[in-house]
């Protein structure tokens, strides 16, 4: 089955914004299998396909009335204040600095970066109940620590000691093991919690973080191929998430996918709790060399404009 454009992506996050997450890829995924239906039919006539998809799209009408319609399909008469809400909620987080911008701050650094305070928080781990925030912490530090590791390797090597730079390796791989373990167990802890409410957009969007956390530092340790397992694990969980998006991109660029690489920059941008951060990100990274394939084809003008309007 051919794979639709991101413009038809877009239309169907659209019409489903606002829906419960189930009930949001459902509509998704029945949409997106009425339009493969409309299109094979339109192509079975002898139309061209580029044309069969946007006049498919077309006759479904406006993303904003069908949004409206699976409101009110799923809502019944209360549509209405869901429909606010999930436009105020998108209004604030975009919002420069505004009351919500926190809410767009996925990833955050930690303040404390010391050995004494990785000790402090493995001991509370070992004393206590497993606690997400306290994993999500210590796994950060210990990957901040790691760069810090090999930042001092590189300063070893230029200076000749070889086996100072070898030992600085070595405690920069521990560090990135130890925190394998921890963003493994992140992940199984909201993997048995399916019902916790307290993170931002629950417990599908901290699942997704975690797997996008989880993939970043198996990419660290070289080992890509499960890297990308993990990034498609959360996105199975939610499609939506920036992170994750971003990362697949990455991942399609590396296979010479173009097409999957501007339909997952795409889906990024379109990440209601995305904010101005992660467009200035983004935009800073489109312009590495690790894009550069994308940048002769018109439609990176296009993301480039989309990050712009982000950031």
């Amino acid at each position: 089955m051919a794979r639709l454009t991101p413009e038809t992506e877009r239309f169907l996050r659209k019409a489903a914004a606002g829906l419960p997450y189930l009930k949001r890829s459902e509509a998704k995924d029945e949409l997106r299998a009425h339009l493969h239906d409309a299109i094979a039919h339109r192509v079975a006539q002898g139309c061209d396909r580029t044309q069969a998809e946007k006049q498919a799209v077309a006759a479904l009408g406006d993303a904003a009335a069908l949004n409206r319609g699976l409101l009110r399909a799923h809502f019944g008469r209360w549509w209405l204040p869901f429909f606010l809400r999930h436009k105020l909620t998108r209004w604030l987080v975009r919002a420069p600095s505004g009351p919500l911008g926190f809410l767009a701050r996925v990833e955050r650094t930690p303040r404390d970066l010391n050995e004494e305070a990785i000790a402090r928080l493995e001991r509370e781990l070992a004393g206590g109940e497993p606690n997400f925030w306290k994993h999500e912490k210590l796994a950060a530090l210990y990957d901040i620590s790691a760069n810090h590791e090999l930042k001092r390797a590189v300063e070893l090597t230029k200076a000749g000691d070889r086996d100072g730079f070898r030992a600085r390796v070595q405690a920069a791989d521990a560090k990135r093991e130890r925190a394998l373990a921890l963003r493994e167990a992140q992940v199984a802890w909201l993997e048995e919690r399916p019902s916790i409410r307290r993170m931002v957009g629950g417990q599908r969007r901290a699942l997704a973080v975690a797997y996008s956390s989880l993939a970043g530092t198996l990419e660290s340790l070289g080992r890509d191929d499960e890297a990308e397992t993990a990034v498609r694990a959360g996105l199975a969980v939610d499609d939506e998430f920036c992170g994750l998006n971003f990362q697949q991109a990455q991942y399609c660029l590396k296979r010479g996918d173009l097409d999957g690489a501007f339909l997952h920059l795409d889906a990024a941008l379109d990440d209601d709790l995305t904010g101005g951060d992660h467009g200035k990100s983004l935009l800073f990274v489109l312009n590495t060399e690790t894009f550069a394939p994308l940048r002769q084809d018109r439609r990176f003008g296009r993301i480039l404009q989309r990050a712009y309007e982000w950031a």
